[in-house]
């Protein structure tokens, strides 16, 4: 395990699987808050926000050294960014408006936010010049964008086909369906060869094919955690993180599965 129990509900890992940036519910104020939560044994945890309104959905940047969140505390949605190891760092304001970060990869942050005539889109933000790029616009809810390690995918959840399930764009060449069952939380495997998510309490695995134009192979599982809350995959070593509930209690700890590979079936 990582972390103390409590009533967590989001986590994501840093690039170097040192940290957890977790979103909770504080046990006092009973707002939600966001957490970095070290993965060394006996290392305290320390509080990322405080504010008085909800702080949800942390994306790490690229160097691990700062984390932008969703926050509420100015009394309307938007992003703000925070050194991630400053007790004493300032909020920054990135952006304001109703969007949800999911992924940063170089200088852009992703986010899927509402669009009037087409549901909800993938976004990039430029860092800098916070100018907007659509990745992903169907007609749809297009969310949770996730950048494949090299680069060269875009996974996403879209309701096109009537529920939730995973698709993926490559920079080139036609877009892939990564489940027919239904799917959310889609997070890529280090090697950028399988995309993990969530189908009810079981994270599933779908993998790249080597055929041309690529597509992914049948979902397959690999846990049933009932209760999952949300999970994420390591970026150093073959290994899951995620938030389930233990015995009986109502708090929901922050567990480590590591040696996934391990439970795969057979093929």
């Amino acid at each position: 395990t990582m972390g103390e129990a409590g009533d967590l509900w989001q986590v994501r890992l840093a690039p170097d699987d040192q940290y957890a940036a977790v979103t909770l519910t504080a046990p006092l104020l009973r707002t939600l808050d966001i957490t970095i939560v070290p993965a060394a044994s006996g290392a305290l945890s320390q509080p990322l926000t405080l504010a008085l309104a909800a702080d949800t959905d942390p994306v790490w940047s690229p160097d691990g050294g700062r984390v932008i969140f969703r926050s509420l505390q100015t009394g309307r949605p938007a992003l703000f960014l925070k050194r991630a190891h400053d007790k004493d760092a300032d909020d920054e304001t990135f952006i304001e408006g109703e969007a949800t970060p999911t992924d940063w990869r170089e200088s852009t942050i992703v986010v899927h936010a509402a669009d009037a005539s087409s549901g909800s889109d993938v976004v990039s933000i430029d860092e800098a010049k916070h100018t907007r790029t659509t990745i992903v616009k169907s007609g749809f809810n297009d969310s949770d964008g996730r950048w494949s390690p090299d680069g060269k995918w875009m996974a996403y959840v879209s309701d096109e086909s009537g529920r939730p399930d995973i698709y993926a764009n490559p920079r080139e060449g036609p877009r892939a369906r990564v489940s027919f069952g239904g799917g959310t939380k889609p997070r890529w495997s280090r090697d950028g060869q399988s995309i993990f998510f969530l189908r009810g309490s079981t994270i599933m695995r779908a993998t790249l094919t080597k055929n041309s134009p690529a597509t992914f192979a049948t979902a397959v599982p690999v846990l049933n955690a009932p209760g999952i809350r949300d999970f994420d995959v390591a970026h150093r070593r073959d290994g899951l993180l995620a938030i389930v509930p233990v015995g009986s209690s109502s708090s929901v700890p922050v567990s480590v599965m590591v040696d996934w590979q391990s439970t795969m079936p057979s093929m």
